[in-house]
This record gives structure tokens, C-alpha cells and sequence, in this order.
């Protein structure tokens, strides 16, 4: 279990390292074209196009990161309400419940996003500006959404020994 862990939290800094450095490419290139826009009056053509696809994906792996930190927007009306009468182990079954749906959902955008880019690379696209595969850009879908999948499941197992153990943490 120990390796297991060792290798989450390689992937978690990689993931936080990816986002950091790409938001920095992002800024600068946005940075780039402004100067060029209003200083040269010579605006770069790739560089709305890049920091676009950039962003895509700058999205998709935030999403996964935000599971991780339990950053999302969420209405916790009812659980809320479970804790305050010290109902924790209903509290932990809707939280098993949520995170079922939300696996659900992700399953989806995985198979979806997994047929869109076999269409993608089936039929050649590129993008109309740099020429660049679509598959690339598209492929921030199913693969944020594998990685949801694996930390919902992870999350599901933690709730699961929570409700299991009595459901006071």
C-alpha cells in the first residue's frame, strides 16, 4: 500500500507541475500577443488557438485536482443537516451516494470522450490555425475524466470504511 501511495503523490505533484507550467505558458504567450497587438500592431495568428487548447486542458486536470483537494462547489445542505444531529453514518451514505452519481457521469465522459477522438483520428482533423491534431486537444477529456474515475473510487472505498467503522471520524 505504501508504493501506492508513493505513486498518488508523484502523480498529484506531476498533475499540480503540469497545471503550474502550463498557466505560466498560457500567461506568457497571452502576455506575447498583447505586446506584439499593441506595441508592433503585428498580432501573432497561433497564439490565440495555443492558449485555447492550453486552457482545455488546464480545465479537464484542474477538475481532477480540485477532487483531490475537495475543492468543488457543492451544496451541502442535507449533509450538513445529517452531521448536526450526528447522523454520520447517513451522512456517509449520501457522500457514497454523490460520489456514485459523479462516477457515473465520468464513466460517460470517458466512453464519449474515447469515441470522439477515435472519430477524430479516424477522419485526420486538424485545427483550422496551427494544423495541429484535434486528438490532442480532445484527448484532455477522457484522460482528466479516467483519473476522476480512479480518485472517486479512491474516495468511495475511504467513505465505505467510514460508514463501515461506525461513521464518526
Amino acid at each position: 500500500m505504501n508504493m501506492l501511495k508513493k505513486i498518488g503523490h508523484g502523480y498529484n505533484k506531476l498533475e499540480e507541475y503540469v497545471l503550474v507550467v502550463s498557466l505560466i505558458a498560457t500567461v506568457s504567450i497571452i502576455f506575447y500577443q498583447i505586446i506584439m497587438r499593441f506595441v508592433f500592431n503585428n498580432a501573432p495568428d497561433w497564439s490565440e488557438e495555443i492558449t485555447r487548447y492550453l486552457f482545455i486542458w488546464q480545465i479537464w486536470l484542474g477538475a481532477s485536482l480540485g477532487l483531490k483537494d475537495n475543492a468543488h462547489i457543492r451544496i451541502d445542505l442535507i449533509s450538513s443537516a445529517l452531521q448536526k444531529r450526528k447522523l454520520f453514518r447517513a451522512g456517509h451514505a449520501l457522500e457514497i451516494f454523490i460520489l456514485l452519481i459523479w462516477l457515473g457521469l465520468s464513466v460517460v465522459l470517458v466512453v464519449s470522450g474515447i469515441d470522439v477522438c477515435e472519430q477524430l483520428v479516424a477522419k485526420n482533423s486538424v485545427s483550422p490555425g496551427q494544423r495541429i491534431p484535434l486528438v490532442f486537444v480532445n484527448a484532455a477529456l477522457p484522460v482528466s475524466c479516467t483519473v476522476v474515475c480512479i480518485r472517486l473510487i479512491l474516495n468511495i472505498i475511504s467513505e465505505g470504511r467510514k460508514l463501515m467503522l461506525g461513521g464518526a471520524e
